[in-house]
């Protein structure tokens, strides 16, 4: 497979330096194509509803910055750092960005498992989650400019625990936060996805489905 490493940093990279993987943002960019997000109003026993919203860009062939814009008061806004691995033309001086989409779920999994131990005080000696995520693409081996298709056959998670709590209590602690779980159930379920392509300010509807 080629690599981008030799090749002069492209134009419309956005010139950046990198120092650290991931830091504060203490200003939000604006979106410029998304509408603003009209978070619905909530009335009393209704689940909390919002939106996380990322801004992308380029830094090299395989770096990229993201911003994490603050989705509400008491969540800071993020500077991200992405990269891949050598062997497709990255510097490796990042995560890739399925390393941090399996680690995303990993982490949302242990902040409700955290979350519930928070509520329901139970005797815990140690706590850990594996995730895998398996993933598969033709990048290089088919048409449409060399990168394929690509998709996921399976998310495994192992949540680890020990303690001397009765067995039932710790499943219970288990399904709950399982199905809990935004990330994971992000990806377990078909939702809805739309792409906009915004060319010279003009947009163009490029696929839409679940």
């Amino acid at each position: 497979m080629s690599s981008h490493t030799d090749k002069p940093r492209p134009g419309w990279a956005v010139d950046h330096e990198f120092t650290e993987a991931i830091k504060r943002s203490e200003n939000d960019p604006a979106l410029e194509a998304l509408p603003p997000y009209q978070r619905p109003t909530i009335r009393p026993g209704d689940p909390l509803r919002f939106s996380i919203n990322t801004v992308a860009e380029p830094t090299s062939w395989q770096g990229k910055r993201g911003y994490l814009i603050s989705p509400m008061p008491g969540w800071s806004g993020y500077e991200i750092f992405c990269d891949e691995g050598t062997v497709i033309g990255g510097t490796d001086l990042a995560p890739s960005p399925l390393g941090y989409l399996t680690s995303a779920i990993a982490f949302c999994m242990l902040t409700h498992i955290t979350g519930y131990l928070a509520r329901n005080p139970l005797e815990i000696k140690r706590i850990k989650v594996e995730m895998r995520g398996e993933f598969w693409s033709s990048l290089g081996v088919a048409g449409d400019g060399g990168q394929g298709e690509g998709g996921c056959d399976a998310f495994t998670c192992a949540v680890i625990i020990d303690s001397d709590e009765p067995e039932e209590k710790i499943v219970r602690l288990t399904e709950v936060c399982r199905k809990a779980c935004m990330a994971f159930e992000t990806v377990a379920k078909a939702v809805p996805t739309s792409t906009t392509l915004v060319l010279n300010g003009e947009s163009h509807t490029i696929g839409a489905g679940q």
